[in-house]
């Protein structure tokens, strides 16, 4: 199968996955990170909330919703368990909203120049928010 596009867009504006759903980056804070599960880092942290905006005719499921943080050079910011899970998942309904919130282990100085990468479904298109997490 053909593998699904890319879609490039500025860290805080919105963007359309191509099918009628939209994401954007709706806030970033700065966090201390405590390591919850083996494999983890404590430290400098970011807390990621990812709004998914459903502008479809049905419900669109959010269990396989993916975000990753990669910082310059291909390197990905470590995702940490949370003890209550601020993830989104199941169903959400046509015209609804959602947000999530992810939390990454990242030093201060890579915050600069980084891509959150969002999918919902792995044959639906990524998007790749790219900038300064300052900007959010």
């Amino acid at each position: 199968p053909p593998t699904p596009p890319v879609v490039e867009a500025a860290i805080g504006a919105p963007a359309d996955f191509g099918d009628g759903v939209i994401a954007r980056v709706a806030s970033v804070e700065d966090v201390d990170v405590e390591a919850f599960m083996p494999g983890e880092i404590s430290g400098p942290g970011v807390a990621v909330t990812v709004e998914l905006t459903n502008g479809t005719d049905g419900a669109i499921d959010l269990d396989s919703l993916s975000v990753e943080l990669v910082m310059t050079g291909d390197r990905y910011a470590t995702l940490i368990t949370q003890e209550e899970d601020t993830r989104l998942v199941g169903e959400l309904a046509p015209g609804a909203s959602g947000q999530g919130t992810y939390v990454f282990t990242i030093p201060a100085e890579d915050r600069g120049d980084v891509a959150v990468r969002v999918n919902y479904s792995p044959p639906k298109s990524t998007i790749v928010f790219q900038g300064d997490l300052a900007d959010v």
